[in-house]
C-alpha cells in the first residue's frame, strides 16, 4: 500500500520549463506556495487552478513587523500552539 495523497510545499514558486506540465500530469492532488514570487503566465495557464493554491503572506509579515515596532518577540510566533499531536 502507497500514499494515499501527496502534496508538494515550495516557498518560493519558480516552475520553469518542463515544472508546469510535470505538474499537471503528475498525482500531486496540490502544490501549496506562497505568493513571495508571482506565478508564471504559462504555470496557470497549464496548470488547472484545483490542484495549486497560492498562500499570502501578508499577514504573517504585518504580524512580524508590528512585534518589532512594539518590541514584542517574534520568535513568540513560532512557538508550538494549537498544533495536532
Amino acid at each position: 500500500m502507497g500514499a494515499r495523497r501527496v502534496y508538494a510545499f515550495a516557498t518560493h514558486g519558480l516552475f520553469s520549463n518542463p515544472a508546469p506540465e510535470r505538474i499537471r500530469d503528475s498525482v500531486l492532488e496540490k502544490v501549496l506556495v506562497t505568493n513571495t514570487v508571482p506565478l508564471s503566465q504559462e504555470f496557470i495557464d497549464i496548470v488547472p487552478k484545483e490542484k495549486y493554491v497560492s498562500l499570502s503572506i501578508g499577514t504573517f509579515i504585518a504580524e512580524t513587523i508590528r512585534r518589532i515596532y512594539n518590541r514584542e518577540s517574534v520568535s513568540g510566533m513560532f512557538e508550538k500552539t494549537n498544533y495536532r499531536q
